[in-house]
Parts: structure tokens; sequence; C-alpha cells
């Protein structure tokens, strides 16, 4: 019984005179306790942080779950599975995670390596022999870290995020594509992947587009969790959503094919994705030892490090590390070893970008996690809606930002706001990037975009042109008055 409940009241809605042994027991059991106080009020924080998210993002609907030394501490819904229904979001409604695949592959990668099957840094050909020379010298710790140099599949005809519509005739065609050195620069690609997948059904004596993570989902015992899409009918799915040019809600068709199981395709729930992160942090999945490998950033041929691990995006902060991906821009996860925590974010909205929030949701619960950067003023941005953004970039420039603020993560962000159509707010954390990083190209490129995308057609033409007088070759700017 809580104090919440009319139960508690007597006819006159007054509390009643007496104190009932139910009730005393509540407080034995620790109700009134200053942990559980401090526990609801660490819920209602995320709960805060995810509402407003919503609302500003325009997120039809979401699960969460945060998960702390081996428990789901917080497992809310919020919202719509489907506008048109309407149907409300619960527990068991499932979520597409797209690129959150490759995390799965990451760890069927590891399987193999732990039976002593797969060596990491020998070329594929040593496990495929009907692929072109150029891909062969390429090994599986240059696929899954993105720097394989090979043609990506989806540049065949995946032109509005829905994916490949032929697969056969998209890989007959990356097959026919010219292959650069491996190693050399980090390169998105899907083609990646798809050998890994192939990979491991060979060593497993599968079919070459079957499942790699059977064994995994096992492990973890998930049960809702499997393959599917916009051609099936799949009992409490959610209807996947993205915005249009004018920034208004339209609905999204996804395809992913058998081929591109190791990439994407997977729907499941919050709750089961809890199960999973649960399984990764106690060991279950793998040894200590193979989990750091997995974790662990991929090297270029110059010795700098990809942005990828295996499957994997990894990041830095002051005072923590998080392990993670994110899929579609709309669903992500992140890990959070050195706390034994990990927390996923869940929605149907694609440019919701909910890798975002989950530092600040982690950083709700386990106060030893301190934003910091650009993380740290991103959620001040948010908590403000943006109201006072000038105002904050000229005092964060005057603390210091140049120093604090990673130019790569500044980027992303900004790229990110200009994939959900925030292109004011684009525009002005871009012109703070230029300050902040006066020598470097990008930021313009950035500025110009978001001009672009904000109507100052004639300021985004004179950027490009300032480009053009810094870097004759610059291949956006080329590209965009060559349009003209």
């Amino acid at each position: 019984m809580k104090l919440g409940d009319r139960r508690w009241l007597g006819h006159t809605g007054k509390p009643k005179s007496f104190v009932s042994l139910a009730s005393l027991s509540l407080i034995f059991l620790g109700y009134f306790s200053p942990v559980l106080a401090t526990a609801e009020t660490r819920s209602q924080r995320a709960d805060a942080i995810l509402h407003r998210a919503m609302q500003d993002r325009k997120i039809p609907g979401m699960q969460v779950a945060v998960v702390i030394d081996g428990r789901i501490v917080f497992s809310p819904s919020y919202g719509v599975a489907n506008l048109q229904t309407p149907v409300r979001v619960t527990s068991k409604t499932l979520f597409s995670i797209n690129s959150i695949t490759k995390a799965f592959t990451g760890i069927a990668v590891m399987e193999e390596v732990e039976k002593g099957r797969l060596n990491l840094s020998v070329p594929i050909s040593t496990y495929l022999t009907d692929i072109p020379a150029t891909w062969g010298r390429v090994n599986t710790l240059q696929l899954l870290g993105q720097i394989s140099g090979l043609p990506d599949i989806d540049a065949y005809d995946d032109i509005d995020f829905s994916g490949i519509r032929d697969e056969k005739a998209a890989w007959a065609w990356a097959l026919s594509q010219p292959a650069s050195p491996p190693g050399e620069k980090r390169d998105y690609c899907q083609t990646n992947l798809r050998l890994v997948q192939l990979i491991i059904n060979k060593l497993e004596g599968r079919d070459p587009d079957a499942s790699l993570i059977d064994e995994e989902l096992s492990k973890a015992h998930m049960v809702a969790t499997a393959y599917g899409d916009s051609r099936d009918v799949i009992k409490n799915k959610s209807q996947p959503y993205r915005l249009g040019d004018n920034g208004a809600i339209r609905n999204h068709f996804e395809r992913f094919g058998p081929m591109m199981r190791a990439n994407s395709g997977l729907n499941t729930t919050a709750d089961d994705m809890a199960r999973w992160m649960i399984s990764v942090l106690d060991g279950r999945q793998m040894s200590r030892e193979s989990r750091e490998v997995m974790w662990t950033l991929v090297s270029l041929n110059d010795g700098s490090r990809s942005s990828f691990a295996l499957g994997w995006d990894r990041e830095e902060h002051a005072n923590y590390t998080s392990v993670g991906g994110v899929g579609g821009t709309r669903s992500a996860f992140s890990l959070y070893p050195g706390y034994n925590v990990g927390v996923v974010i869940l929605t149907n909205l694609m440019g919701a970008n909910p890798e975002e929030l989950a530092d600040e949701v982690a950083a709700s619960f386990v106060p030893g996690i301190k934003l910091s950067g650009v993380t740290k003023f991103r959620a001040e941005a948010e908590k403000t809606r943006y109201v006072n953004l000038a105002t904050m970039l000229n005092a964060a420039k005057a603390q210091g930002a140049s120093s604090s603020f990673d130019q790569e993560e500044l980027e992303s962000w900004i790229g990110r706001l200009l994939f959900s159509k925030k292109a004011q707010r684009a525009l002005a954390i871009a012109e703070f990037d230029s300050e902040l990083f006066p020598t470097s190209i990008r930021p313009l490129e950035l500025i110009a975009e978001a001009e672009g995308a904000s109507g100052h057609l004639e300021a985004e033409t004179g950027t490009y042109r300032k480009i053009l007088s810094r870097d004759p070759s610059n291949v956006t700017a080329l590209a965009f008055f060559k349009s003209r």
C-alpha cells in the first residue's frame, strides 16, 4: 500500500490517525530510506532528460533501460509505436536497431577467435577464396575497424537510407569496383561486415546468409530479438519514421536482407538489450581478455587510431570510458565498464540521435560519471532548449573550449543537427567550431552546408569561395559550383 493509494485515506479524504502494521513494515523495509529516495530522484532526473529530448526532437516513441551491477534499475516506455493508429509503446514493443547489429557481430567474431578458428590479423584470403586479390589482402581487424579501403556495397543503390533493393546485383557491382590500399584511411563501408558474415558462416559450416548470433542470444536469455524489416509482418513492431525536408515526420521504409545480417536488421526491446548488456559485462559472452581486444580501436598504417573497434564504438572522456553502438541515428547503447553500467535508448525516429543522451542518463544514476567538454556543453544546451546558445558559446570560448573541446566530437554533433533539420543551431555551432579551429577547412564546409540548409544561399556561395581560396582542390566546394 502506497501513500498515494486512496485505501490509505478515510471517508473524509484525510489520513487515518493510526499507523498500521503494514505501514510499519514499509518503514522497516526501507520504504522511506534515503537510498530509495535517492534512487527515485535519479530516475526522475533521467526521466526529465528523456521527456525533454522527445519533445525537442519530435520523437514519437522510445524505450530505455539502465543496468547497474547486473540488474535492470530503470526501464520506462514513452510515446507511441505508431502515429497512424496510434498504439502506445510498451515494454514489448520492438524497435529496429540498425547498425547496433555490428556490435553483436563483434561478439560473434570473438567467439570464433576463442574457438581457435579465426586469426584477426591474417589476410581474409585465408578464409575466402572467391574474392578479388585486392580484397583478399585485407584482414578481419581492418574490416571491423572500417579501414579496409573496399568499395561500399551501399553505394550501389541505397540512396535514401532504406537499404539495398537488390543485394545480389549490389554485391556483383561491388566486386567489380577498384579497391584502395587497406589501412590508409577510415571509410565506413557495409561491404566489410558482409565479408565478416561470409567468413564466420564458412567457419561454422552454415549457409552464407545465416544468422551469426544465435549462440549469443542464448547466452543472454534474449527472448524478443530477431531479424526483420518493413516487408515483414512483425507482431509488436514499431513503425519507423524520419524527418522530411520541411521537418515534418514521414513514414520510413527499411530493407535489411539476409546478405546484410552482420550489418543490420535486428529488432529488439530495451529489456532484451539490457539482458544482452548484462551478459557482456558479466563475462558470459567472452573472457575479459577477448572483450578488451574487441573494444580496442583498430590502428591505421600510420599508427593513428580508427574511431571503430571490432564492430563497436569507443569514446574516452575525462573520467570514464564508454563503448557501444549507434543504429540508424535512432537507437543507441553505451556500456561503462569501469562502473559496470549500461544504457540503451531505442526510438522510432531517424535523426533522434539518442547516443547524445546516453551519457547524460548514465550520469543521472552514477555520480562518478561526470560530463565534460562537448558532451557537457551539449547537455547544458539541450537543457535550456538552446535559448541562450550564443551566450553559452561565447562563455565556452572564454573558458578555453579550444583545449577542452574535441574537434571531431564537435563536428559530429553539428552533422547530427544538420541531419535532424536543425540548421540554425548547426550554423551557430559551426561558426564557433571555425573560431576554435581556424586553420581547419572542415568547419567552413559545415558552415556552408548549414547556410544552404537555412536558405542563406548568397552566404553559402561566399563560404564555398572562401574554401576554394584556401584549398583550390576541395572536393565539396568544387562539387557545389559544378552543380550551379
